[in-house]
């Protein structure tokens, strides 16, 4: 769960208002939050690869109004959310 604060973050799709180009890894984990809302196609970070998990998220503007998720991958297939930006914690 989000502890500190973000101190870093990365657009992980084509651009804000688009859907994600390819996959996204860092399998040392990270949060992400979207700027539109839509599905998202994640593996939590303890999760084996192939353990994929679909969820709904809601726009967001910042960190602090973002659901907390930790993961390691978000998946092209499967993800409508637009403007996905994944962060690390401090």
């Amino acid at each position: 769960m989000l502890q500190g604060i973000i101190f870093r973050e990365k657009l992980i799709s084509a651009s804000s208002t688009t859907t994600m180009a390819a996959d996204y890894e860092d399998t040392g984990g990270f949060y992400f939050r979207c700027k539109g809302a839509g599905d998202v196609a994640y593996v939590p970070i303890n999760n084996a690869v192939s353990e994929v998990v679909i969820a709904t998220f809601e726009a967001t503007e910042s960190w602090k109004d973002a659901a907390p998720v930790y993961c390691r991958n978000i998946l092209k297939t499967g993800t409508t959310a637009t403007g996905i930006y994944a962060g690390e914690e401090e």
